[in-house]
This record gives C-alpha cells, structure tokens and sequence, in this order.
C-alpha cells in the first residue's frame, strides 16, 4: 500500500502523552497540522515523500505543547515598554525608575507601568500620591500593584478620573488612606481602579508589534502554544490584528469582563465562539482582592491589620452574574483568593451546576490561594477547574506567615485539591509573575521560597508529581476550554502543537528541570522555534 507523502516525520524521540504517560513509540508524523502516525522510526518513516521534512529528535523527549491558563499577555507585552518596578526594593529605587521615565515622556502622556511591591520596600515605606506629584504633575502616572488590584496614581489622573482628592473615597482602607494623617494617599484599591483604565490610550497592535512578537519568541522557547487570556476587548483587537496579518502562531482563549456580557447576549456569542487560533472561553469575574495588597476575602480577620479584606462582589450580585452567563452559555472564570470568596463562589457555582452541565459550560475558580480544608470536596462535586498558579507561591511565602499564620496550612493546596478530586489546570498571571513553565512545575514540585534550593518546603505535603504538572499544562487547560478532543495530547488526530524539551525532563534533578526550555516548538505541524542541530 502507497501511504500519502507526510509534512514532516520526527525520528529518534521518546513520546509523553498526560494521559497514557510514556508511549512505546520512537516516531511520529505530521501531516494539514495534525498527527497521523505514531510509531517505530520504520513504520513512520513508510510516510516519507520529497516534500517531507524529516527532523532528528536525538533521543529527547516529544510533550504536548504547554498552555498558560491564566495570562494577561498583552499586559506583560506592553510592560516592555513601560516602567518596570517589580525589582525595586525600596520606595527610593521605584521614584528614580519613575524619574527616568518621565525625562523620556513628553509632557500630557501617559506613564503606565508597575510591578511594586511595598511589602518589599523598607519598613515605614508606602505609595503616596506626594511622590508622583513631587516628579511630575504634566503627566498621568498610573503604576499597578505586583497583583494588579491596587493602582498608585499622581493627582492629575485622580482630577481626571473625577475622584476627590480631599478625602478617602468610600470602602477606602489599608493603603489608600495615611496611617498616621488619615488622609487619601491617592492608592486606588480594587474596583475603583477601574474608573482610571477607561482613560488610558487602548494600546495599538502596529506600535507594540516588536515586543509582541519577541513575546511570543518567548512563550515557544519555553514550550508554551497556547494561552487563556484575561484582558479587555481592547486586547482582544491587537489579537485579532496580529491574526489577520497571519502573525499569531499562538492559540488565544479570551474570557472577557462580565460587564460585557449584555453586548455577547445582543450578538449570541458564546462559549467556544471563534476559530482555531482566536476563541471565545467565557467570562471573568471578580469576587475578592489578592494577599499582596491584604484585600482577599477570608473569614477571619488579617494577623495584625482588624480587617478580613475586600469584599469586591456581594453573593446576592455574584449569584445574578453566574446566572447571566450560564443563560448565555458562557463559562465563567472567577477570580476568588481568600477562604470565604473561595466558599462564596463555589456555593454560587453549585447552584448553577446542573444547568450548567446541561448546557456544556466549564467554569473554574481563579487563584484559589486560601481555602477550607471541608470546601475542596467541592470542586468536584460540582465539577468546577482550580486554576492555580505556582509561582505565586514562591513569592507570597512570607506574606502568607505574617498575615495568615496557623491558616497557612491551606494556602496554595495543591495536593489537597487534586485529592480531592479537583481538575487542576496551571497559569502565571504574567506579568505579576513570570510565564515560565518551568519555574512553576519546580515550584508546584518543590515548594520553595523564590526558588531557591536552600529554603525548606512550605508545607511539602502538598507536592505535586512531575506527570500531575505535566498533565495541569498540557491536556487539563483543553478540557478546561472543551479542546480535549483535539488538543493536550500527543495521539494521531490531534493538533501538531508540540515541543522537544533540551533534557530529559524525567531523569534531572528539580533543580535542573527549572532551567528546561525547548529546542524545537510546532504550533499546528508549523515550526516556530528551533535550535535543534
């Protein structure tokens, strides 16, 4: 029998599939983006032509290609251009960074920027209005928090936003008013911020395009093929642009603000609306703040502060959310941190779950950092994705001990939720934290402080496996978005988005394995990264 002529055949490979583990098979063939065969390098090679590319795997080890399931791409792409302060270890370090930045800015524009930290700066040290106005008052300056829920702003932004400057705004707390003068700061917290991202220029795909693209370099340098992306229509047409002028080699699943659903219901567009490349996910939601500004919702209160958070979204409010979008057969992504946004939500998501079911939808919860020990039964009953990202954890450690103390047990319980029967699925929150991989599975293995080998396990009781991170990567972001049929594996019929991690990813030590990257990444049987000799 004449077999047809292949695109190309990867020869001398040992494959991992999440869900078989380790294939018996050497070779695999590629054909209109998609596996057709695998097997023994003689069989495979039977499907060799003229046209046919045959690639010599050296004897590493083929995986499905990586999916960052909470990432604001975008936002880490502009960050490249905008004032960087996630290094700053000191209120005087950030204000030189911005002082740099506005010597380059005409006058009238706007300076965006973040990534500072305050819990890294000196003790006493916090963001003020004061200081920005002291550099520059012929700018708008807006500088997001690490986690992105707390916005430092001069006071021409808070003139233009139509925000008072002469007392706390309403549900004010923490750092937004002056411990010892009790008067605004000029912080925004929460759901006030919001009122300043309208007056920011949407950016433009042709003035990021560089960046963009060196962006995406990265992302297939680390193996990664795909994203879930929480950003604003605003982002979405730089996607849709870069897409039309065929230069998004990156499978995009967008979960936009809820506050649009009324314009998805006018159009009928649901939960799996789109193409190949550019797909509607489903809704973003938020319930709660983050542990980095002490705004998540818990049950009890802060060690130390008399407050247990913010609570962003009421459930009465939160219940009439969830049920617009499952009306509209939108999935929902919902951000929750603290134990009771966490137990919040999942009540909610519970009330829904059977129509829900019925209508095909996928809902997950966003971060889930803290939780009840009897809440984890939850997530399966109802069928519910936690969302996790690893790397937070190995930043928050000693944010979690000083606020959280004897409740740190169940922050970022990852072995308790899969146990429990969660589906877990693995992001970054790029830009808060970075988008590699690697560094996350070492985290999700290791548990340590920054990474650093010399720190002692936080709480390695709840170490995942090397095949369960794998597995949070590749197929369980697919079912999280209903692609598990065409995507996540490595089987003939599915989607060629793979990579050749440098080393053999089963044999190394953790600490090696946080220095993997790819030498060769297939996004649907195209090549869009290669060092392989």
């Amino acid at each position: 029998m004449t077999l047809p002529a292949v695109d190309t055949i990867i020869t001398r490979v040992r494959l991992y599939d999440p869900v078989v583990g380790k294939l018996p098979h050497t070779a695999l063939a590629i054909f209109a983006g998609k596996i057709v065969a695998l097997g023994g390098e003689r069989d495979v090679l039977r499907w060799k032509a003229n046209p046919t590319e045959v690639v010599d795997g050296r004897g590493l080890w083929v995986l499905p290609g990586f999916t960052d399931s909470h990432i604001h791409f975008l936002g880490y792409v502009k960050r490249l251009n905008e004032v960087e302060l996630s290094d700053c270890r000191s209120l005087e370090e950030a204000l030189q960074r911005i002082r740099d930045k506005v010597v380059q800015t005409p006058e009238g524009e706007w300076i965006t920027g973040g990534g500072w930290d305050y819990n890294q700066w000196k003790p006493g040290q916090r963001p003020h209005r004061k200081w920005l106005d002291q550099i520059t008052t012929r700018h708008f300056i807006a500088l997001e928090s690490k986690d992105w829920h707390t916005l430092w702003v001069n006071t021409p932004v808070l003139q233009q936003a139509g925000i008072p400057l002469d007392r706390p705004y309403q549900n004010a707390r923490h750092l937004a008013v002056d411990p010892r003068t009790g008067e605004f700061t000029g912080v925004l917290e929460e759901e006030i911020r919001l009122w300043v991202y309208d007056l920011i220029p949407p950016v433009q795909y042709e003035r990021i395009r560089p960046h963009f693209e060196t962006a995406l370099t990265e992302l297939h340098r680390l193996g990664i093929t795909a994203i879930h992306s929480m950003e604003t229509p605003a982002e979405f047409a730089v996607y849709q642009e870069a897409l039309q002028q065929e230069r998004l080699p990156l499978r995009v699943f967008w979960y936009l603000p809820v506050k649009l659903i009324e314009h998805t219901v006018a159009l009928a567009l649901q939960s799996g609306f789109g193409g190949d490349f550019l797909q509607i996910a489903g809704v973003k939601i938020f319930v709660d703040g983050a542990f980095g500004s002490q705004t998540a919702e818990l049950f009890e209160p802060y060690q130390g502060l008399g407050h247990a958070g913010v609570e962003v979204m009421r459930r009465e409010e939160l219940e009439r959310w969830v049920g617009k979008a499952v009306e509209a057969r939108l999935s929902c992504a919902i951000h929750a941190i603290g134990d009771r946004a966490v137990f919040k939500t999942l009540q909610v998501l519970g009330q829904y779950a059977s129509r829900s079911r019925g209508a095909g939808l996928r809902h997950r919860i966003e971060h889930v950092q803290l939780i009840r020990s009897e809440d984890m039964g939850l997530f399966s009953r109802y069928g519910i994705f936690a969302s996790v990202q690893p790397l937070h954890l190995a930043a928050d450690i000693p944010i979690v001990r000083k606020y959280l103390r004897d409740r740190a047990r169940f922050v970022y319980a990852f072995n308790s939720l899969q146990k429990a029967g969660a589906q877990l699925i693995f992001g970054s929150d790029a830009p808060i934290e970075s988008f590699n991989p690697w560094q996350a599975i070492y985290t999700a293995l290791e548990r340590k402080y920054r990474l650093d080998p010399a720190e002692a396990p936080f709480f390695p009781e709840e170490r995942l496996t090397l095949p369960d991170s794998l597995k949070a990567y590749t197929l369980q972001p697919q079912v999280a978005v209903g692609r598990e049929k065409a995507l996540g594996r490595l089987q003939p019929g599915f989607q060629a988005d793979l990579f050749i991690p440098d080393r053999d990813i089963f044999a190394v030590s953790p600490e090696e394995l946080k220095e993997t990257h790819s030498l060769f990444t297939m996004v649907n049987g195209k090549v869009v990264h290669r060092t392989l000799d």
